[in-house]
């Protein structure tokens, strides 16, 4: 059953139904999400479906703050703050997908090199199990709802923590108060070939060093030729085609966004390129379709992000750890690829290592590393390798001493009892009949 809401007070009416009859409950803004959080964790769940409530009640300029509610995407609230001279931090997921789903839901933060992992998060309201309503921060004192709610610590404990990543389980936001940035005099978006790992990491533990750009993104050949080439052309190369192709890409490759008043742009890329040269970088030169199709994918524009990738399925992982780790993560994620023997879906006589992505936070204080492994799920063999690799994933990168920055749901059973146990005794104070995603936190039990 899908039910579409249009403001809180309806939200209110279908949770205390919902409560009533223990009926389960699962909580969308957009349904954008690759990793099936749209998806009822059990069979027989409403299907709450906030996109009626998308209006964007607020853009203070004096605050730097939105006021949100849940269909709203980042795209047209980039594009609203934009006029006052404001920007969204790095999007996540596509300019089509929504702020509070993947910021308070998913717990994804933004990726962004100059505001760090960001939390853009200041308060929010929340709709209990019970149907009742929590305002967070400042907007919980009767009156200031919107006269401010510009505070996230005020009162006591941030409760506004306590929902993100909290994958629906806990309650539903209707409405969130987001941080905005100042918008850029200009913005200009560089492309650099490194022809190794080693190189591309100290060149960019330099730029975060000397604090340049926005956005930095470092991927490898395999991410390069799947991000510039659609799934339809790929699909029709011959094997001498896509080796052709694919091989015309470098090793790995730094994507950089600048946004700042010209002098300053001008400045840092002045920089940028004597640090690139330093490590043996080029100036990355490639046709326009190519091209445009790396901007769209390093700031999450859309169409690439969403569309392009698609392929019959695929693994993605990431941890975040220090810079020192990478490279030993790396080959040892390597090593058990070729362990495997993990293919390509399309020629399954060529070795699939993966598509890599690398990512600076709080200027080079943490890298998040990710890999994405591409399989075909009707060959039993492929999908037998694909679970064995992710086992051996979450091994590896304990090993390395990384962590997941996401929620993981029922690995936190796996991996940290004590904390799976907090989990769900707080889920259990709040929604006594699990009728708030069940399962999605953790196991039942």
């Amino acid at each position: 059953m899908v039910v579409r809401p249009k403001n809180t007070e309806e939200v209110q009416g279908v949770v205390r139904i919902a409560n009533e009859y223990k009926i389960p409950i699962t909580p969308f803004s957009f349904g954008t999400n690759m990793g099936g959080a749209a998806v009822p964790s059990v069979e027989g769940a409403i299907l709450l479906d906030l996109r009626r409530m998308n209006r964007i009640i607020e853009i203070n300029e004096e605050t730097m703050t939105a006021t949100i509610e849940p269909g709203v995407s980042y795209g047209r609230l980039d594009y609203e703050a934009r006029k006052k001279g404001l920007r969204t931090v790095s999007t996540i997921g596509g300019y089509t997908g929504g702020l509070i789903g993947n910021f308070v839901t998913a717990n994804v933060r933004p990726f962004n090199a100059m505001f760090g992992f960001s939390d853009p998060i200041v308060t929010m309201e929340v709709v209990l199990p019970t149907g009742e309503v929590l305002r967070t921060g400042s907007m919980a004192y009767p009156g200031y709802e919107d006269a401010n709610p510009y505070v996230r610590l005020a009162w006591g404990p941030d409760f506004a923590g306590l929902f993100r990543g909290s994958a629906g389980a806990f309650g539903v936001v209707t409405k969130a108060v987001v941080k905005l940035y100042p918008a850029g005099e200009i913005e200009k978006r560089l492309k650099f070939a490194f022809p190794d790992l080693d190189s591309l990491l100290e060149a960019m533990k330099k730029t975060q060093r000397n604090e340049i750009g926005r956005a930095v993104l470092g991927i490898d050949r395999n991410e390069i030729f799947f991000v510039c080439t659609e799934r339809g052309e790929r699909e029709n190369m011959s094997k001498e085609e896509w080796l052709k192709t694919y091989k015309s890409f470098p090793e790995w490759a730094m994507l950089i966004n600048l946004e700042e008043r010209k002098e300053i742009v001008e400045a840092d890329e002045k920089l940028l390129r004597k640090i690139c040269e330093e490590y043996g970088g080029k100036e990355l030169e490639l046709p326009p379709r190519y091209a445009e199709s790396l901007d769209d994918f390093s700031t999450h524009r859309g169409r690439m992000i969403m569309h392009s990738l698609v392929i019959p399925s695929m693994i993605c992982l990431w941890t975040c750890t220090p810079a020192n780790n990478i490279k030993a993560f790396y080959n040892k994620t390597l090593e058990v690829l070729k362990k495997l023997d993990m293919r390509f879906p399309l020629f399954k006589d060529i070795f699939n290592p993966g598509r890599w992505f690398l990512i600076p936070f709080d200027r080079g204080n943490t890298y998040m590393i990710g890999v994405d492994v591409d399989f075909d799920t009707l060959d039993e063999e492929q999908l037998k390798k694909a679970m064995e690799f992710l086992l051996s994933y979450i091994s590896l990168m304990t090993e390395v001493k990384g962590t997941i920055p996401m929620t993981m749901g029922p690995l936190v059973d796996m991996l940290m009892p004590s904390y799976s146990k907090l989990i769900k005794s707080i889920k259990k104070m709040l929604d006594p009949n699990d009728i708030f995603s069940p399962n999605r936190l953790c196991l039942v039990g």
